[in-house]
């Protein structure tokens, strides 16, 4: 069964917050909208997990945060995605905005668009990589990432730029399923 009300709450939960700070940029962070970003972010974001204790069919089981090495794998996987995607992206989103001539949605999926696809390919990715071994798997995602991470450099526009973040996050997503593995072979 889906869980309809967890992604929605996953997905405005994020969207508002990212909105939020490309916004905070330009309008500052005392504008109404950014701050109405900012505060549905929050709750949308601290209402998820609530939301996944509650529900018979979570999005993301919480009970797997109780194994430490899964919390702490993830933990770390998200402050190494957080450094290499966000950080750059958020300080060269006004740029881009001038540069490839876009509104606030197109660079909202600028940044969304990679996690989203990671996510949803990870599993299988990890499956992937069972069938033809950690090492290639990550190899592969290194070299899809980096790629696209080049393609991404050169879009003409913001289409072909959401494009690039999409297949980095087909790389990203061989990347996350097997660099735990890889550390503990």
């Amino acid at each position: 069964r889906i869980d309809f009300v967890g992604a929605a709450l996953c997905v405005v939960g994020l969207s508002s917050a990212v909105f939020a700070l490309i916004e905070g940029q330009r309008r500052g962070l005392a504008n109404p909208a950014v701050l109405v970003g900012l505060a549905l972010g929050a709750v949308c974001l601290v209402a998820f997990p609530w939301w996944q204790r509650r529900t018979p069919n979570p999005m993301m089981p919480l009970d797997l945060f109780a194994a430490r090495n899964f919390a702490v794998g993830n933990l770390a996987t998200v402050f190494l995605y957080a450094a290499v995607s966000l950080g750059t992206l958020i300080i060269a989103l006004p740029d881009l905005e001038r540069s490839l001539h876009t509104t606030w949605l197109p660079r909202v999926w600028v940044i969304l668009v990679s996690m989203i696809a990671s996510t949803v390919l990870l599993l299988n990715a990890g499956r992937l990589s069972a069938l033809f071994g950690r090492k290639h798997a990550f190899v592969l995602g290194f070299a899809v990432f980096s790629l696209a991470s080049l393609g991404a450099g050169f879009s003409a526009n913001g289409s072909q730029l959401i494009l690039w973040r999409v297949i980095q996050g087909l790389g990203a997503a061989f990347l996350f399923a097997n660099s735990g593995a890889l550390v503990t072979d």
